[in-house]
């Protein structure tokens, strides 16, 4: 009978080791061990509810990215977590503090001019933006609500009014408005601002200087109306009637700004979440855009990411995806066109936003990818030593 079950193991043992050479996993990956030859090392670990967005930023001060996370649960309970990075891409903590009903997105700025990253996290359900100030140590005092009483999805932030200090913007997703809160100076937001605009349920937003004259312009999707519009800014925050544009797909999401082309000037990259494709608008150089060239994506995309992944100085797109579970690789021609896409990298189901840097201190650039469905963070190391083979 021993005899048997070592025989039987043995059979076992090698049709395994058989199914994993063929779909290319390999004994490594049988055992769960890293490949040698990955660019990665992909890192996992939990969070104590979903995570809607992840942020890396040098909250204590001390050189190195930390990773600032917004959890949101089935009953829109939101908690605020700042993990601390030892200098060698692992994460300690989290320490976490109390947000209002249904946290969303964050952005990090030093709002107060005292040179410490603060934390702003927009609200749908609790009544506007949260502003989590530093104090000093990378520890933060408790939140203050502007923008209220409505709810606000999502929000960029930049010197609006050239005065030199961080403001604020942000779509109201259910009222369909945009929101401007102007900073005093020392993290303090005036009365908020409402614009009206000519779409439905703006989502995504973004401040560029699209059209180079000096000061910073607004980009926001229209996810009920398949659209993106444009507000020029006139240098002193105001903003002038939006210039439409078709997204190229149905329901855009969040929104990509960078320069594409080599020209200088951003271009704009939109995740359509309901046609699974990404739509990529060329800037014209006046702050005009091109119609939309569409690519295809993995199923629902929610984020992308805008880096030179091979090294030959034009910017590729890195677009992620909730549904099968893929980051989608699209390598630029040098011209603002775009590769058929390479299922890249496994996250698992779920991927909802990313966020890149040097976690480590080498010099490459890492990968930092929130999963809301699992309740879980992937932390991608790049190996700079191993080069990436596109296919």
């Amino acid at each position: 009978m021993l005899q048997f079950n070592k025989r039987f193991n043995c059979i076992l043992l090698y049709c395994l080791l058989v199914a994993a050479s063929g779909c290319g996993m390999g004994i490594r990956g049988l055992l769960g061990l890293p490949d040698p030859n990955d660019p990665y090392l992909k890192h996992t670990f939990s969070t104590p509810a979903p995570p809607s967005d992840a942020k890396l930023r040098d909250v204590d001060g001390d050189g190195d990215l930390d990773l600032v996370v917004v959890t949101n649960d089935n009953d829109n309970a939101s908690t605020l977590l700042v993990y601390r990075n030892d200098g060698n891409g692992k994460f300690t903590g989290p320490k976490q503090y109390a947000l209002p009903p249904s946290g969303l997105v964050s952005e990090l700025a030093d709002f107060n001019g005292d040179g410490h990253i603060d934390v702003a996290v927009a609200c749908e359900y609790g009544d506007g933006v949260a502003v989590f100030l530093n104090q000093g140590d990378g520890t933060f005092h408790d939140s203050t609500l502007y923008g209220g009483p409505n709810g606000i999805n999502t929000i960029a932030v930049g010197d609006i009014d050239g005065d030199g200090d961080v403001d604020i913007v942000g779509t109201r997703y259910i009222d369909d408005g945009i929101v401007i809160l102007i900073n005093h100076g020392d993290g303090i937001f005036a009365s908020p601002v409402e614009l009206s605009i000519v779409g439905s349920g703006p989502l995504g937003i973004r401040l560029s200087d699209i059209d180079l004259d000096g000061d910073l312009d607004i980009a926001y999707s229209d996810q009920f109306s398949n659209q993106i519009e444009i507000r020029l800014n006139d240098g002193a925050g105001n903003f002038g009637d939006p210039v439409v544009y078709a997204a190229g797909g149905l329901g855009p999401d969040s929104l990509g700004l960078g320069d594409l082309t080599g020209d200088g000037f951003p271009d704009l990259v939109v995740p359509n979440n309901y046609s699974s494709v990404a739509s990529v608008l060329v800037n014209q150089g006046d702050g005009a855009f091109s119609a939309p060239t569409s690519y295809l994506t993995d199923t629902f995309p929610e984020a992308v990411a805008i880096l030179d992944l091979n090294g030959d100085e034009s910017a590729d797109l890195i677009v992620v995806g909730n549904g099968d579970g893929w980051i989608q690789l699209n390598l630029n021609f040098g011209d603002g066109t775009f590769s058929l896409p390479v299922q890249w990298l496994d996250v698992g189901a779920g991927a909802f936003a990313i966020d890149t840097g040097d976690l480590n201190g080498d010099g490459a650039i890492d990968l930092v990818i929130n999963n809301f469905s699992t309740n879980t963070i992937n932390i991608f190391i790049r190996r700079p030593e191993i080069p990436i083979a596109f296919q």
